[in-house]
């Protein structure tokens, strides 16, 4: 059986800019990618269970590069919004929600 194809998304320009605000922010701006610990320091603000964030980075990483590019990015960023409006992240969500308007994922403020 083959491997499945990435996810791609590509946000409207308004989150999209946003999205490259928060993946410079996060530490990709350097490298034009951000490594696992980066994406996962900056995913942990969201709130979500690490066994969540384990999926989204699984879908967003699907070739286990540890590191994400900024397409993968948003990518995880679309999976953090359907987990927090109460959708498991995987495949088949991110396909049946591909088109469907959400709220950009929300972040804890550091204290």
């Amino acid at each position: 059986m083959a491997a499945a194809a990435p996810l791609a998304w590509s946000p409207a320009p308004e989150e999209r800019a946003l999205y490259a605000r928060w993946f410079e922010l996060a530490g990709g701006a350097r490298t034009g990618s951000l490594s696992g610990e980066e994406a996962v320091k900056f995913l942990l603000q969201t709130g979500l269970q690490r066994e969540t964030l384990r999926e989204v980075w699984n879908l967003s990483d699907p070739a286990k590069r540890g590191a994400l590019a900024f397409d993968g990015f948003c990518v995880a960023l679309r999976l953090v919004s359907l987990a927090q409006s109460g959708i498991p992240p995987s495949r088949d969500a991110f396909l049946l929600y591909y088109a469907t308007p959400l709220p950009p994922p929300r972040f804890a403020l550091p204290t």
